[in-house]
């Protein structure tokens, strides 16, 4: 897992480029979406967005493989992510989903994730 903050995405050279999924996705843009296709190369890999307040709002998320997007984009309240860390491979025991199985529900704040 990358994290991607706002000021991580704003240091991108050319980060004001867009991308082709911008419709779907608040920080992803242009060179962001090329580094991840090429990462793809060497595995996959899934961009996700999560933007919840007060227990309302929506994620967003895509695959990619080889270097190009295999899923994807989907945005809705609940879903996309958890379908997105199945194509990964995420194992799931009874009870849990797949945000829960890799650990995901350990930092409610990206910025947690950094410290």
């Amino acid at each position: 897992m990358i994290p991607i903050t706002e000021d991580v995405s704003d240091g991108f050279p050319g980060y004001e480029a867009p991308s082709s999924l911008e419709a779907w996705f608040t920080y992803l843009h242009g060179p962001l979406e090329e580094l991840i296709g090429q990462l793809s190369h060497s595995g996959s890999v899934a961009y996700v967005e999560l933007e919840y307040f007060g227990g309302t709002g929506d994620q967003a998320a895509a695959v990619w493989q080889h270097g190009h997007r295999t899923w994807g984009p989907e945005k809705a309240r609940i879903g996309p992510v958890n379908q997105a860390l199945a194509l990964l491979g995420s194992i799931r025991e009874p009870g849990q989903d797949e945000f829960e199985a890799v650990g995901l529900n350990q930092h409610r704040h990206l910025e947690d994730w950094l410290e």
